[in-house]
């Protein structure tokens, strides 16, 4: 029985080795498909789209591309590095002479776009892969020519296309060239360097925001949040891109909106809990809820009704970041004096600038008599000293008139 089972085995093989044989393309097929660089040698004259020697999925998304709907992947920045900068560290225009036949070259305000930049995404927007040092042109990464070695990296009139009409089909809804481009049969040299130089220590106007906004929410814990926009930048220092860096240029800039209109109800339908308070948490992280939620508008940011802590006394006129020590207005300081004012010294410290002028039982004493441990931060203590006395109900001198 062994012997027959060898015997067809060996029949078996002899049959495959001859069938490989006989069909060598087939044999090929079973070996892995070897991948092929993507460069000038391994694209024959007269290649069209098709027969590039790549996978269609490397660059469309979907299966059946279409001119209308190529399903482009996104260039792959989430690995790329770039170096952020100020808007006045680059140039006022840049002028782009790549013109083609039948549009010229483009004056560029570089500053207005990197100054809008910073509200949405930053220099690396456009300079997407910029390592430390100066700014590097276009045309260090992107080819003048259509000739690439790698066809997955635009050459530079494809890569400059890619990043306007990104953003100016968006709020423009049109795909008219003369908006950035002068038709060649019309294209004046003194008129464009006359736009070029007007961009010139141009920069981009501030925007008016509503000093209030009232948004109206399901939420539970209040369906009423008051947003009071200037005094987060006025009170509590917050920059435009501190909340707004991640914003599309059509909540400006899109032609369709004349101005920009009161938030609308539920505009945050299908978002999670993180999405819809993706900016508040920055500062508000670990607050109640009803801290910003409420059955009603709330009044403006009281210090003395938010924390407890009069302002009015002698803190009115103090830069926030002098208590807050880490730049963050709901970072809670040490309310102990001797955290700021470290010259609580006997005998020279004047305890009217509190709002009590001490009598004279009073005004000679240690700080510590009252204040155990130099604690400025809890209640003075009478106990020490008198069996029926305690503060505030007894105070040791005369409140002045901003005192309580």
């Amino acid at each position: 029985m062994k012997y027959k089972i060898l015997i067809l085995v060996l029949i078996v093989t002899g049959a495959m080795v001859i069938g490989f044989a006989q069909n060598p393309k087939k044999a090929q097929q079973t070996k892995p498909a070897q991948k092929t660089e993507l460069k000038s040698e391994n694209i024959k004259a007269g290649d069209g789209h098709a027969q590039l020697p790549v996978d269609c999925k490397r660059c469309h998304s979907c299966d059946f591309p279409t001119k209308q709907n190529p399903c482009l992947n996104n260039c792959p920045r989430s690995q790329m590095v770039t170096i952020e900068h100020k808007p006045e560290e680059g140039p006022d225009a840049v002028a782009l002479n790549q013109s083609g036949k039948q549009y010229g070259k483009v004056a560029f305000s570089h500053k207005l776009h990197a100054e809008m930049s910073e509200m949405s995404g930053g220099c690396g927007k456009c300079h997407h892969y910029n390592l430390a040092g100066p700014i590097q042109r276009c045309s260090a990464c992107h080819s003048e020519t259509r000739k690439r070695e790698d066809v997955t990296r635009p050459d530079l009139k494809g890569a400059m296309h890619r990043q306007c009409f990104t953003c100016h089909r968006q709020w423009s809804h049109a795909n008219d060239c003369k908006y950035c481009h002068e038709p060649k049969k019309s294209e004046d040299d003194n008129a464009f360097n006359y736009k070029l130089a007007s961009y010139k220590g141009k920069s981009h106007p501030e925007y008016a925001a509503q000093p209030k906004v009232v948004y109206e929410t399901n939420a539970k814990e209040g369906k009423v949040v008051t947003f009071y926009h200037d005094e987060h930048v006025k009170i509590f220092g917050l920059k435009c891109q501190n909340c707004h860096k991640n914003d599309n240029c059509t909540k400006c800039h899109d032609v369709n909106n004349s101005k920009l209109t009161a938030p609308k109800k539920n505009q945050h339908k299908g978002q999670n809990f993180d999405q819809i308070h993706q900016n508040c948490n920055s500062c508000h992280k670990g607050n109640s809820c009803v801290k910003c939620h409420s059955g009603a508008e709330k009044e403006r940011f009281n210090h003395l009704a938010a924390t407890g802590f009069d302002l009015s006394r002698n803190h009115s006129k103090v830069a926030c970041d002098k208590c807050h020590k880490k730049n963050n207005p709901m970072d809670k300081p040490n309310r102990n004096c001797v955290n700021c004012h470290s010259n609580f010294t006997n005998g020279k410290f004047d305890h009217s600038k509190t709002g009590l002028k001490l009598d004279d039982n009073h005004k000679d004493l240690d700080c510590d008599n009252c204040h155990k441990n130099n604690n400025f931060s809890k209640p003075p203590v009478c106990a020490d000293c008198h069996d029926d006395k305690s503060y505030p109900k007894f105070k040791p001198g005369k409140m002045s008139k901003s005192g309580k």
